[in-house]
C-alpha cells in the first residue's frame, strides 16, 4: 500500500473512554431526524447495509480475545443495545457513501465500524476534546488533511470530505504499521504514541501491547469495541436487534449560491422545504449560513435542484438577508451592533434564537443578518480557534474562566446545565479539580441562563433555599456536593456494591447533586 507523501503522522480522534462511550447518551441526543419525515416522501422499507445474509465474512482481521467478547455481550444487553440500535438505524444513511469512498482508496469496507464507534455515524458528534464529525477528527489532524475548520464552515462534519480525509489517514497509518489492529489503535492514540509504546514495551502486536501499561485504557478498549460492533452489526437479530428503524440513504442535487445565504431562506426558495432537511445535507455549515464572499455548492434533496435554483433567482432582493461575521466588543450594546451593520436588533435576535438582548453576552461571535444589497466589507473570522464558538448542531458554545471559589457544581448551576454534561464537555469524568483561570467549555441551549455576579443569591439565602427542599423518604439519600458512593456507603453502613445494585448504577457511574438514591 503506497504512502501519500503530503501527509505525516497525526493524533487520532478521542471521543470518550471506551466504557463511557458505550453507556453515554450524549451521542444519542444528536440522532438525526429521518429524511423521509422531513421531506414528506415515502421511501418505503429500507434494507440494512451492514447485516449479512448467508456466510458472514470480514475484511478486517478479527481476534479471539476476551475483550472482544465482553463488548459483544455489552452490545447484546439492554444498556448497550439501545446505542447500537440507533447507530444501525443511521448506518443506512451514510454507509453506502462510505463504502464507495473506501473502495476508491482500496481500503477494507469494515473500517466503517471505526466511524460507528467514533460517532455513531453522526456528522454532528462533538467530543470534549473538540473532535468533530462522523470520523471524529481533532482540529490539527483535520487541517493536516485539508479540512477547513472555522466560524462558518467545519468540514470535519462534511460526510463526503471527512470520509476522504479519514481514508487517506487510515491508508497512511496502515503503511506505517502494516497491521490493521495497530493502525486503528493509532487512529485513537496517535501514531507517535503507539510507536513509542511498542518501542518501550517490545510488543509487536496490538494484543501484546494491550497487556502492558504503555497505552491508555481507552485505547485498550477501542479496537475490541470496533471488532465487536462488526460482529453484532452483521448478525443483529442474533443479539436482540430486530425491527431497527433504518433510514434511507442520502441522495442530493446541488445548487450554487453566490452570496451568504441562510439555509432556512434557501428552504423557502425551494418551495417550503424544511431548513432541517438542508442542515442534514450540509452539516459543515456550522451556523446554517453559506460563508460570505464565496460561491458555495449547497446540497438539496434529490429532485429539488432545479426548483430550488429557480426559486432562489426569483426571490426579490428586498426580502432577502445576507450575513457578516462580527466579534462583539465588551460592553457593546445590541443597538450599536445593529446600527454598525445597517440592520435591526430584531433580525439579530431572531437569527440567533435569543429572546432578549440581555442574553447577547453569551455570544462573543455573531453571524449578523444584513440587507442583501449591503456594501459592508467582509470580515474574516480569526484563525485562533480550535473548535469555534458553536458546539453540536447550532448550539452556542462559550468559554468560561474559572474564578476563586468556583466548583463544577456551582458553574453548572450558574449556567443552568447538567453537571454530567459539564464534565463531558471538559473531559472531567473522575476529577473535580479546578484551578483559577482555567477555561471551561459550556454549550448553551435556548433555556440556558446565567446569573450575573450582582444578582447571585447570598450564601444565607442559598442555604435557606436548599433547606426548603422536600424531605427525602425514609431509606433514601439525596446526594450532596462532594459525596461519592463510597462516602454514602460508609454513612449508611453498607457497601458500594449494594448501593449500585439498589440503584441500577454501573461501575464508574457519576453522581449528580440532588440525585436521590435508595440506601435500604
Amino acid at each position: 500500500m503506497s504512502v501519500d507523501p503530503r501527509f505525516g503522522p497525526g493524533e487520532g480522534a478521542i471521543l470518550f473512554s471506551a466504557a463511557e462511550a458505550a453507556t453515554s447518551t450524549e451521542s444519542l441526543s444528536l440522532a438525526d431526524v429521518p429524511l423521509e419525515d422531513l421531506w414528506g416522501v415515502d421511501t418505503g422499507p429500507v434494507a440494512p447495509v451492514l447485516a449479512v445474509t448467508g456466510t458472514v465474512s470480514y475484511d478486517l482481521p478479527l481476534a479471539d480475545h476476551p475483550s472482544v467478547e465482553d463488548w459483544v455481550r455489552l452490545f447484546a444487553q439492554a444498556g448497550g443495545r439501545g446505542a447500537i440500535r440507533t447507530w444501525l438505524a443511521r448506518s443506512t444513511r451514510y454507509v453506502p457513501l462510505f463504502y464507495e469512498i473506501l473502495d476508491r482508496y482500496q481500503l477494507p469496507r469494515d473500517l466503517v465500524f471505526l466511524a460507528m464507534v467514533e460517532s455513531g455515524f453522526s456528522p454532528r458528534a462533538f467530543s470534549w476534546a473538540t473532535a468533530s464529525g462522523p470520523w471524529q477528527f481533532m482540529p490539527v489532524t483535520g487541517k493536516r488533511y485539508g479540512l477547513r475548520i472555522g466560524f462558518w464552515v467545519d468540514e470535519r462534519r462534511d460526510f463526503v470530505k471527512s470520509t476522504h480525509a479519514a481514508a487517506r489517514h487510515l491508508r497512511w497509518l496502515y503503511s506505517v504499521f502494516q497491521d490493521w489492529h495497530l493502525a486503528m489503535a493509532a487512529y485513537n492514540a496517535g501514531a507517535g504514541g503507539i510507536r513509542s509504546a511498542m518501542r518501550r514495551s517490545g510488543a509487536k502486536s496490538f494484543w501484546r501491547l494491550r497487556s502492558t501499561r504503555r497505552i491508555r485504557r481507552e485505547t485498550k478498549g477501542y479496537v475490541p469495541k470496533i471488532l465487536a460492533s462488526a460482529i453484532v452489526s452483521k448478525r443483529p437479530e442474533n443479539y436482540g436487534l430486530v425491527d431497527v428503524p433504518y433510514q434511507p440513504a442520502l441522495a442530493w442535487d446541488t445548487v450554487t449560491v453566490e452570496r451568504a445565504t441562510a439555509l432556512s431562506d434557501l428552504g423557502e426558495a425551494c418551495g417550503g422545504l424544511p431548513g432541517q432537511a438542508l442542515e442534514d445535507l450540509n452539516p459543515e455549515l456550522r451556523v446554517g449560513v453559506t460563508p460570505p464572499g464565496e460561491t458555495w455548492e449547497v446540497r438539496v434533496p434529490k429532485g429539488f435542484g432545479g426548483g430550488c435554483a429557480d426559486g432562489l433567482r426569483a426571490l426579490p432582493e428586498a426580502s432577502r438577508w445576507t450575513f457578516r461575521y462580527y466579534e462583539a466588543q465588551e460592553g457593546e450594546s445590541l443597538h450599536e451592533i445593529a446600527r454598525r451593520h445597517g440592520t435591526t436588533e430584531q433580525a439579530i435576535l431572531r437569527f440567533h434564537d435569543i429572546e432578549d438582548s440581555t442574553k447577547l453576552d453569551f455570544f462573543a461571535e455573531l453571524a449578523v443578518p444584513v440587507p442583501f444589497d449591503t456594501e459592508l466589507p467582509i470580515a474574516k473570522p480569526p484563525e485562533r480557534r480550535r473548535g469555534g464558538a458553536y458546539g453540536p448542531g447550532k448550539a452556542r458554545m462559550i468559554t468560561y474562566r474559572v474564578k476563586p471559589g468556583d466548583s463544577l457544581w456551582k458553574i453548572a448551576r450558574r449556567f443552568d446545565v447538567r453537571l454530567s454534561k459539564l464534565r463531558a464537555w471538559n473531559g472531567k469524568f473522575r476529577s473535580n479539580a479546578l484551578r483559577v483561570g482555567q477555561r471551561l467549555r459550556i454549550v448553551l441551549s435556548r433555556s440556558s441562563r446565567r446569573v450575573d455576579a450582582e444578582r447571585r443569591p447570598s450564601p444565607k439565602r442559598a442555604q435557606t433555599k436548599v433547606a426548603a427542599r422536600p424531605a427525602v423518604a425514609k431509606g433514601r439519600h439525596r446526594v450532596q456536593e462532594g459525596e461519592s458512593l463510597w462516602i454514602i456507603a460508609r454513612r449508611y453502613d453498607t457497601s458500594v456494591d449494594r448501593l449500585r445494585s439498589l440503584n441500577g448504577l454501573r461501575s464508574g457511574a457519576i453522581l449528580s447533586i440532588g440525585q436521590v438514591l435508595r440506601v435500604r
